[in-house]
């Protein structure tokens, strides 16, 4: 993940159990923070001042990003494939192996809904505003789901497996892709 302004370059190490903070422009390691286990993905606050990872083990970790202080620490049922933070910072969801998808404060660490999916859960999104969140799944479903209610909206079968996913920059389009290298 890449900061906002450019500056910095977030990494997650699965074999080191690391999040490293990078210097963008050097090169050079700024921060280094050690996770419960190998990290599969990281996101940043659209601030820069918090990083989300997700590990093996179920571990989910908020990390400030300017001490490196572990703000918070939860657990999932399963390993953790994928976070993303709301646009604007106040809630993150997690994907993980059990199929569960979880939103959680950003401030607190704290709870607010899990969404059950068929198969693990490879990749999450959160739209632009907020509303939804995007769910890609082993099983080769995309679905989209109510970020307050949980309701699933939509869902749309891939042809293969493992699902990729991302938004587009204004957030109209979902971009995926599954093993078969179809997008």
């Amino acid at each position: 993940v890449i900061s906002l302004d450019g500056t910095c370059i977030i990494s997650g190490e699965f074999f080191g159990n690391k999040v490293t903070i990078w210097d963008a422009l050097t090169g050079a390691k700024l921060r280094e923070m050690t996770c419960g286990g190998g990290v599969f993905s990281v996101a940043l606050s659209s601030d820069g001042t918090r990083i989300i990872s997700g590990a093996n083990g179920g571990t989910v970790t908020i990390w400030d990003a300017l001490t490196g202080a572990k703000l918070h620490e939860m657990t999932c049922e399963a390993t953790v494939r994928s976070v993303a933070l709301s646009s604007d910072g106040t809630r993150f969801t997690s994907g993980d192996d059990s199929g569960t998808a979880t939103s959680w404060d950003a401030s607190t660490g704290a709870k607010l809904r899990d969404i059950t999916c068929e198969g693990g859960v490879r990749n999450v999104a959160i739209s632009l505003d907020g509303t939804r969140i995007i769910i890609g799944g082993f099983s080769g479903k995309v679905t989209i789901w109510d970020a307050l209610t949980g309701v699933n909206l939509h869902e749309m079968t891939c042809e293969r497996g493992e699902i990729s996913l991302t938004l587009s920059l204004d957030g109209t389009r979902i971009i995926s892709g599954d093993v078969s290298g179809k997008v």
